[in-house]
């Protein structure tokens, strides 16, 4: 037994008409905006009698707004959607200014030990134990593997170069602590 082809809807973005070339929040906006002012303008009408022009207009004020976010559209955009960009636009600021940023900064601490005090502090004789076993690790890692030169290293020292940071920099952010910026020239490859 075959699957049977399914069709896969297209265009879904496009609301679906209703009446004739009207969706329904056309319909709904024209209807709800068209039918506030009727109110209103029943009620005025009941309570004064005959209404002013300058008043009838004010009453109907209501259905044309809803008539026109029903059916104007600028540049492929609703009138709802203008409002909403131009109140974006408002809260944002219309210039906006590019400064580039510096290089990889990276915090560098660094800890002492504690010259000469003796082993009668706490820690002390761990915190030496375990520079010593970095120091061996460092070593081991450092050591060229089998089959290569010594003189090979995955960077060259020559290459990089040490730069203070300014006291501000360019957010205006005040560092904290001494901060170094390493940086490299443009790569080169070793032949």
């Amino acid at each position: 037994m075959a699957i049977e082809a399914i069709k896969i809807p297209q265009n879904v973005q496009i609301e679906d008409r209703i009446i004739g070339p009207l969706t329904l929040r056309q319909i709904l906006l024209v209807s709800l905006g068209n039918g506030f002012s009727y109110a209103l303008f029943t009620s005025i009408s009941k309570a004064y009698g005959l209404v002013s022009i300058p008043i009838q207009i004010l009453v109907w004020v209501p259905g044309v707004l809803s008539i026109a976010f029903a059916f104007v559209r600028i540049n492929d955009l609703s009138m709802l959607r203008l409002c909403m960009l131009m109140l974006e636009r408002m809260n944002k600021p219309t210039v906006r200014i590019w400064g580039p940023r510096r290089g990889i900064i990276i915090n560098i601490r660094t800890f002492s030990t504690p010259e000469k005090q003796g082993l009668s502090d706490k820690g002390t004789a761990e915190d030496l134990s375990k520079e010593k076993h970095f120091d061996e690790i460092s070593a081991l890692l450092d050591r060229p593997m089998e089959g290569e030169s010594a003189a090979v290293k995955p960077v060259d020292p020559a290459r990089i170069q040490v730069s203070k940071q300014s006291e501000t920099s360019i957010d205006g952010v005040q560092p904290k602590v001494a901060v170094s910026v390493f940086s490299s020239p443009a790569p080169t490859t070793h032949v």
